[in-house]
C-alpha cells in the first residue's frame, strides 16, 4: 500500500492532485478507465461504516510502523 494515499487524504486531495506523476496515481488512473469500459455495468456494493473504520484503522497502523523504523 502506498503511503501517498494517506498523505493525500489528510491535505484534502486526491493521489492524483497530491502526486500526480506518482506510480499510485497511474494506478488510480488505470482504474477509472477500466471502470469507465465496464460494459457489464456491475454496481459494487458499497463498504459498510465497519469496514472503512478498519481500513482507517489499518492505515494508521502502517503509518505508525512506519515512523518506528
Amino acid at each position: 500500500m502506498s503511503l501517498l494515499v494517506p498523505r493525500a487524504e489528510l491535505r484534502r486531495k486526491t493521489v492524483i492532485e497530491y502526486a500526480p506523476d506518482s506510480e499510485i496515481a497511474d494506478t488510480f488512473r488505470d482504474l477509472a478507465t477500466t471502470i469507465c469500459e465496464n460494459e457489464d455495468r456491475v454496481m459494487p456494493d458499497p463498504l459498510s461504516d465497519d469496514e472503512l473504520d478498519g481500513i482507517n484503522e489499518e492505515i494508521e497502523a502502517l503509518l505508525k510502523e512506519k515512523e518506528d523504523y
